[in-house]
């Protein structure tokens, strides 16, 4: 699956390493299809989901394990599955702006 594509990874950064093997470790709780050729557009939706649902994560977080997994399933030549609109996305909080004084 997926796993074999680890190995190539490990010549990355530590971080780097991590948060794909974290993205990976995930996807595979929340997918338990053994071949990549099984995984459709259904069960990254369904990833996603799982990453807010289940192990409540916040939107941020949900981005970035998708964008992870993603990037080890583009290095694995699976592409094409998802939309642009089934991305997850999130919205960065606005700034607190100090008082002004007169």
């Amino acid at each position: 699956m997926i796993e074999d594509n680890l190995d190539e990874t490990k010549l990355a950064k530590p971080n780097t390493l991590a948060a794909y093997t974290t993205a990976l470790n995930y996807f595979t709780a929340s997918c338990h299809k053994v071949d990549t050729e099984d995984i459709d557009r259904n069960d990254l939706v369904k990833f996603c989901a799982f990453l807010r649902d289940e192990k409540e994560r916040a939107a941020r977080r949900v981005c970035n394990k998708f964008e992870n997994l993603m990037a080890l399933m583009k290095a694995q030549r699976i592409c094409g599955l998802v939309s642009n609109n089934d991305w997850p996305g999130f919205s960065r909080p606005e700034p607190a702006l100090p008082p002004v004084s007169c």
